[in-house]
């Protein structure tokens, strides 16, 4: 349990945001493809301060043995399917009980027409995969993309190694296309040669280059819950090095939305300040969040404090991530005597009542991003949360830097 209460004057910080763990994930499979060593790319950094996420990719990496365990990374599970389907290595990848909930049918079917040799160890479309020596090739394949972005992005990555190189024909707009954008520019920053048409990505034939330097952007889906903080506690000024605009990340898209919500950004030498001032109240937050998916629970709790009517539009993904944040968010802004409706389309509604008291703690529903976000309520009234560990899965120095800001945590 962890009980938090707001900082006494408006937040005047310094937040020393993390790494983009999406960023990181995609670049060292990028490494580890060009033969690149891997012991060594943290030397200068301690390895309990880095996502998890990024601790289970890395660890997966390096380690032996035919037994991977992704633990309830979604990223690591999907990537390191592609990846060991074309070494042509036999191992057993798994996960926690909900990451064997998630889907793998459309990406170990793609994996499939490309000459892989995959099994499902207990229910079909599901981990875990037993992954056999095969010989993939190169050509053709068609995904939907309406289940997971990072299907495509596996596929992606591994495309240069492949004989022929690969097309990816989209019969539909995938979801979070800034992710695929993202790993393209990495990509193409590792020397893959990448062309994009309309609905189809080609991918050639050839290698990624070995020992380049290791750049890492700070992460835009963490610096939403400091957007989401100065905007809740008025005049606050939150300094964030290492955050780049323009960017790599979809998820910069906050600092121009939360603009609407009374948040400005300033960008600096070392990086971007935000501040608050006066809120220009909206009559009603409408976006389409399918390209950022990540920053709903965050815009969720701001419009919730705020007591504006909210629309978020592409949020039907959002079912199956590390919760249901679907039902996550209406079970949770409940307590503040908010409405969240969702349809089957992808639509989540944000009705907001009169701010009240929540009588029971926020259930952080084993959800990094529930955690953080429902913390921004604390910039209201003092509340309790049944379980701060999740934010290690991104954000392992949250509550650290919470009470910097000067929240009491306890």
């Amino acid at each position: 349990m962890i009980r938090l209460r707001r900082p006494q004057a408006p937040i005047s910080a310094s937040i020393n945001l993390p790494w983009s763990k999406s960023t990181v994930n995609r670049v060292l499979v990028l490494k580890y493809l060009a033969s690149d060593s891997l012991d060594d790319i943290f030397k200068n950094i301690q390895i309990a301060l880095l996502p998890s996420d990024v601790q289970i990719m890395l660890a997966n990496l390096i380690g032996e043995g035919k037994e991977k365990n992704t633990a309830d990374a979604g990223t690591v599970m999907r990537f390191l399917t592609a990846v060991y389907a074309l070494l042509g290595e036999e191992v057993i990848v798994s996960g926690t009980g909900r990451m064997h909930q998630r889907p793998m049918g459309e990406l170990v079917n793609a994996l499939h027409q490309l000459g892989a040799a995959i099994t499902y160890e207990q229910q079909e479309g599901f981990p875990p995969l037993h992954i056999y020596p095969a010989a993939l090739k190169g050509g053709v394949v068609e995904l939907k993309g309406t289940t997971s972005s990072q299907f495509i992005s596996a596929l992606l990555l591994i495309a240069p190694y492949l004989s022929g190189g690969l097309t990816i024909k989209l019969t539909k707009l995938p979801v979070s296309l800034s992710y695929i954008q993202l790993t393209i520019n990495l990509m193409k920053q590792w020397g893959a040669r990448v062309q994009i048409a309309e609905s189809e990505i080609t991918v050639e034939e050839g290698h990624y280059t070995r020992n380049l330097p290791l750049v890492i952007e700070a992460d835009w889906s963490a610096a939403s819950y400091w957007y989401m903080m100065a905007s809740a506690c008025r005049g606050s000024r939150v300094e964030l090095p290492g955050l780049v605009l323009p960017s790599l990340q979809g998820d910069s898209i906050v600092a121009i939305w939360m603009n609407e919500l009374g948040v400005k950004t300033e960008v600096s030498k070392s990086g971007c300040v935000i501040s608050s001032g006066e809120l220009a109240r909206c009559r009603i937050f409408e976006k389409d969040f399918s390209s950022c998916p990540d920053l709903v629970p965050a815009f969720a709790v701001t419009c919730a404090l705020h007591e504006i009517p909210a629309v978020f539009n592409g949020v039907a993904h959002l079912k199956l991530k590390e919760s249901d944040r679907l039902v996550a968010l209406a079970s949770e802004l409940q307590k503040i005597n908010c409405i969240v409706t969702c349809t089957d389309d992808g639509i989540m509604r944000l009705t907001p009542g009169s701010f009240t008291l929540p009588k029971e703690p926020f259930y952080t529903w084993n959800d990094h991003r529930m955690a953080m976000s429902v913390a921004g309520f604390a910039c209201r009234v003092p509340i309790e949360l049944t379980d701060g560990k999740v934010v290690s899965k991104s954000y392992p120095g949250f509550w650290d830097d919470m009470i910097k800001a000067g929240f009491v945590c306890k």
